[in-house]
């Protein structure tokens, strides 16, 4: 393998291939009216004791100020089934306004994508700068377990595990 100079461009092609699973980061609009949800694959588990969680959201992101905010989000890891909703929450604002919002169902005190694989509930504890990203470490309050083959994402698609 050759050195390459590193570029932005080579950067994102080499985390192309990095095969991720695909979360949807949801919280509440601005006085709880409703759902925003941003598809992510930047979603980590951090620590057992305390149960801990990472969400990284582009500082340009309209979901930042809202988890900021709010002080809480919740993380919904979809199944092959919801590769719709993953393109749903990629969408710019101005055409998902007029698609119908994927179902959704409360836990704890966030709103999740109901029928994911998993859902968490968040509560931030601690916000880091990093470069053009905040991190977001959230404790989780609640975790409910659903059913379904994971949807993965890789080198810029949706992808089954087959």
């Amino acid at each position: 393998m050759p050195n390459t100079q590193v570029t932005e461009e080579l950067f994102r092609d080499a985390w192309a291939k990095f095969a991720t699973g695909v979360s949807v980061v949801t919280t509440h609009e601005i006085g709880g009216s409703g759902l925003h949800g941003m598809t992510a694959n930047s979603v980590t588990s951090v620590s057992l004791d305390p149960l801990l969680v990472a969400a990284v959201i582009g500082n340009d992101r309209n979901t930042l100020p809202l988890i900021e905010a709010n002080q809480r989000f919740g993380i919904s890891i979809l199944n092959f089934e919801q590769r719709g909703v993953a393109r749903h929450y990629t969408v710019p604002d101005a055409i998902r306004a007029t698609l119908p919002e994927p179902p959704s169902e409360k836990l704890g005190d966030s709103l999740v994508i109901a029928g994911s694989l998993a859902a968490m509930d968040c509560k931030v504890t601690q916000s880091i700068v990093a470069g053009d990203h905040t991190i977001f470490i959230a404790e989780v309050e609640q975790v409910k377990i659903g059913m379904g083959e994971p949807l993965v994402f890789y080198e810029g698609h949706f992808e089954s595990l087959e």
